[in-house]
């Protein structure tokens, strides 16, 4: 069976799942790339280095984000929603680090050893992950204008 997901089931996955895939173009051509995010009152939050992502979302705010979760190939649930980049800074950079670093550092293995940039400072405490995430790159928010939701399930 193929359907709509509802407003409830769409929530649901965007507070559970941790991995989109943003599409955003920069005039010229388009640019799709995975980001971790974290779901909160209708914005995705996120923080990236700089780069062709960010310098694209500068020139064409306007993005489309896509979230799935995938059993397998006859059971997924897929999000797309379509929203505008905004950066974001002092307070509210601060907020949504602490939001991100709340949700996502627990779910970053560090089985070899240290965890990736820009968590791996200080064991990862997270005091310390917000202040060397705010020397490192931007933290932004997507927030959303239009979202729809599918789903199969056998």
């Amino acid at each position: 069976m193929v359907g709509d997901l509802t407003d409830s089931q769409i929530e649901h996955l965007l507070r559970t799942e941790c991995v989109a895939r943003i599409g955003c173009r920069d005039g010229e051509r388009c640019y799709v790339v995975p980001i971790s995010f974290v779901y909160e009152e209708g914005c995705f939050y996120a923080h990236s280095a700089m780069g062709l992502k960010i310098d694209a979302m500068r020139v064409v705010p306007s993005v489309c984000v896509q979230v799935d979760h995938i059993v397998d190939l006859a059971n997924w649930e897929s999000v797309i929603a379509w929203g505008d980049y905004e950066e974001l800074r002092g307070a509210d950079a601060d907020t949504a680090m602490a939001l991100l670093v709340e949700r996502l550092a627990p779910r970053i293995s560090d089985k070899g050893g240290s965890l990736p940039h820009p968590w791996d400072e200080h064991g990862g405490a997270a005091e310390h992950i917000l202040h060397r995430a705010s020397r490192h790159g931007l933290v932004y928010r997507i927030r959303v204008t239009e979202i729809t939701g599918r789903y199969e399930k056998r």
